[in-house]
C-alpha cells in the first residue's frame, strides 16, 4: 500500500522541530559515510524553459531509500504553479517497493529550514520560529 501525503498532509505531519532533527540526522549519517548519494541526475526539458531533477539515495543505518524529484520550470509562476515543484518517493528498502508519495515541495521547504538552524523564537512550549537564515524556492516556508 502506498501512503500519500499531501502539502495539507505534510503541514499536519511534519513539524519545524522534526525538521530540525531530520536534518540533524541526515547530516550525521553522510558525516559517518552511512549514506550512498549519487550526483543528481539533470534531464532538460528546453522546449518548456525547464529541468527535471532526480535526487536519489540511500542511508542503511535510517533504512531509509528513495528519490525526490525536483523540477525548475521559472514560467511556472505565471501559470499560477511553484517555479520549483517536487516530490519523494520513499521505498521500503527491504523490499524495494514504493511505500509513500509525499509533497516535496513543502518537505524541502521545512529541510532547508531546519538544514539553516532555524530556532524557536518564542518562549519554550509556543509555536514560532525565528531564521537565523532565509531562502525560499517553491512556494514554502519563508
Amino acid at each position: 500500500m502506498i501512503t500519500l501525503l499531501t502539502r495539507q498532509d505534510m503541514a499536519k505531519v511534519f513539524t519545524m522541530a522534526e525538521a530540525v532533527q531530520a536534518a540533524k540526522d541526515a547530516l550525521a549519517l553522510y558525516s559517518a559515510g552511512d549514506t550512498d548519494i549519487p550526483l543528481r541526475a539533470n534531464l532538460p526539458v528546453p522546449v518548456h524553459n525547464g529541468s527535471a531533477l532526480f535526487m536519489y539515495g540511500y542511508a542503511p543505518g535510517a533504512s531509509a531509500l528513495g528519490v525526490k524529484i525536483v523540477s525548475v520550470y521559472p514560467d511556472n509562476p505565471k501559470r499560477g504553479l511553484p517555479s520549483v515543484p517536487a516530490t519523494m518517493v520513499l521505498m521500503d528498502d527491504s523490499t524495494g517497493a514504493v511505500s509513500s508519495l509525499m509533497d516535496g515541495t513543502y518537505a524541502g521547504a521545512h529541510r532547508r529550514c531546519g538544514r539553516r538552524g532555524y530556532r524557536p523564537s518564542r518562549p519554550q512550549g509556543q509555536q514560532g520560529f525565528r531564521p537565523l537564515r532565509s531562502g525560499r524556492s517553491g512556494g514554502g516556508p519563508a
